[in-house]
């Protein structure tokens, strides 16, 4: 069967950051983003694929379980530190490093409360990360710019016990190439590409009469995870 909930919610928070131009060849930039306190509020759809699971399915609701109808979570989204460094290390050339600190252990859990009584759990314990990239730009000529970087990032799960099939995540590596196509001074087109190596991530979640996964069972095994990612955008300067 398949639970799908859907939610939304207006926040608000702030950023603030800072440009120091160190020499005329380097600057330094640091920037923080506030965290945001959400109540998500939408509704709950159940739906089962063949009989025998939409006979279970219907004889929960019988019993007032599992009804459609609307509710609740509350979600704080982490704060954010970013640091980086940008050098011009010659007419062509610049390179450029950054370092990025996300206070996830503000995800603690995972609590959808719905409108009929019922609420569903999920303990999250997430650490506060860092993630580290490096990257240069190499002018070619007047209209061409090319682009490479990589980069490593720490997933805020902290073991296997707590890794969920909603959100597997494991730590990972990412390399990126692109080039930005200038026809005009005016006008900029800049494609990208990135791959992402991530590690491969144990999951154990283990059900017990007492605890949130007791009408889930036992999940255990492994997850591989990459992905690649395409962007493409134009921007022009008045």
């Amino acid at each position: 069967g398949m639970a799908e909930v859907t939610g939304d919610d207006w926040g608000y928070g702030y950023t603030l950051g800072a440009l120091f131009q160190a020499t005329e060849r380097t600057r330094l930039g640091i920037s923080y983003r506030s965290e945001v306190e959400l109540t998500l509020d939408g509704d709950v759809d159940y739906s089962a694929d063949g009989p025998t699971a939409q006979a279970v399915l219907a004889g929960a609701q019988a019993t007032g379980q599992l009804q459609d109808g609307g509710g609740k979570a509350e979600i704080t989204t982490p704060a954010n530190l970013n640091l980086g460094i940008y050098h011009q290390l010659t007419d062509r050339l610049a390179l450029m490093a950054n370092a990025e600190w996300t206070e996830w252990s503000s995800f603690e859990e995972l609590t959808v409360e719905f409108d009929n009584g019922g609420q569903s759990t999920t303990t999250e314990n997430w650490d506060d990360t860092w993630a580290f990239s490096v990257g240069a730009n190499y002018q070619l000529n007047r209209q061409w710019l090319l682009r490479a970087g990589l980069g490593i990032d720490e997933s805020p799960v902290p073991d296997s016990e707590h890794r969920t099939p909603r959100v597997p995540d494991a730590d990972r590596r990412w390399a990126t190439l692109g080039a930005t196509w200038m026809p005009t001074s005016n006008l900029g087109v800049t494609a990208g590409y990135m791959h992402v190596f991530g590690d491969d991530g144990d999951i154990d979640q283990n059900a017990t009469p007492t605890n949130e996964n007791a009408s889930r069972g036992n999940l255990s095994g492994t997850y591989e995870v990459e992905a690649d990612v395409f962007a493409l955008s134009m921007d022009y300067r008045f």
